[in-house]
């Protein structure tokens, strides 16, 4: 009784701890469904790009959940912020292929199941002995071409095929082409791997350019506060801005003049140790010097510790040399 006991406050834990740490995951896999549903309905036409569309639609700051779910993952399981990304895509790619691929055109699969699984049972095995998971998302592409083109010389796979087809046209077979890629991405590992990692670099590229927007606007709000003296806002994420008054000062100087201009930079990666933001200032069109907000954070919580303003050399013939550090995802 006494280990049932413990069985059961063991099993109630687990349970509870598990509804708190996917809760903002959950919302989050919602919307990611809900939007694969809205982008895959029927008429289809490239799958891959369906794919890539439910990406950009939930992978970004637009969805509420998506922030909190990456901080959420990495707490919970100690990690960086880009294996959280990577495990939060897994995740949600994992329960899709399990779960909704078929979520707008069931009827699709429903009548056409058998037809699409007789070329999988070929074409599958080909692209598997064809591409390795090291190949790029092209020779995949390729290998798939090459293998659609040997079925069409096996006299036994065309004739199960014509069975399994019945009276369906060339132009019947060309309007499936799309759910074919579909049932080759539920049902074949290989194609699956290589679509997800490509998938994968496109939700990484995304969030790292939505972290530099956010932080590159971070500071022009910094400066705003400033100049504006709204000082409690910009002592959120500036806390010891009062040590930099000259540099401050210094630079809405600079902003007063007509010949001056600027360009941000954002020099943070996702396992580095550099997270700076750059305001570069051009002189009629000489960069002449740089300030850099030294950040502490690589997420989207910008919070500044010091300000530095160092000036450009301009070499004796006039030409200089403008290397542009932004955001990497590595």
């Amino acid at each position: 009784m006494k280990h049932l006991a413990t069985l059961f406050i063991l099993f109630y834990s687990i349970n509870a701890f598990a509804q708190i740490e996917t809760l903002n995951e959950r919302n989050f896999r919602n919307i990611f469904i809900e939007n694969y549903q809205e982008l895959s309905k029927p008429p289809l036409k490239n799958y891959f790009v369906i794919l890539d569309n439910t990406i950009k639609t939930s992978f970004t700051i637009d969805n509420p959940f998506f922030i909190g779910a990456i901080e959420e993952i990495g707490k919970q399981n100690k990690i960086n912020q880009r294996q959280s990304l990577d495990t939060l895509f897994n995740r949600s790619f994992k329960y899709l292929r399990q779960n909704s691929i078929w979520v707008s055109s069931p009827k699709v699969l429903e009548k056409d199941k058998d037809f699409f699984q007789v070329y999988n049972t070929e074409i599958c095995p080909c692209l598997t002995s064809s591409v390795k998971k090291s190949d790029k998302l092209e020779i995949m592409v390729d290998a798939q071409k090459n293998c659609f083109s040997k079925l069409l010389f096996d006299t036994t796979m065309v004739n199960k095929i014509k069975a399994k087809g019945g009276t369906k046209t060339l132009n019947d077979i060309s309007k499936l082409q799309p759910y074919f890629a579909m049932f080759f991405y539920e049902n074949c590992d290989i194609l699956n791997y290589k679509f997800n990692e490509t998938l994968n670099n496109i939700a990484v590229e995304q969030y790292s350019n939505e972290v530099s927007k956010n932080k590159i606007k971070d500071v022009e709000n910094l400066i705003k506060y400033y100049n504006s003296n709204k000082l409690d806002t910009l002592k959120i994420m500036f806390p010891n801005y009062l040590k930099f008054k000259i540099e401050f000062d210094n630079l809405i100087e600079l902003t007063k003049k007509k010949d001056v201009n600027f360009r941000y930079f954002y020099t943070g990666k996702f396992n580095g140790t550099e997270r700076n933001i750059i305001l570069r200032v051009i002189d009629k069109n000489r960069p002449i010097g740089d300030f850099t907000f030294i950040n502490s954070s690589n997420t989207f919580n910008t919070n500044v510790s010091s300000l530095y303003y160092k000036k450009r050399k301009i070499p004796k013939d006039g030409v200089i040399e403008i290397r542009e550090v932004t955001v990497s995802p590595e």
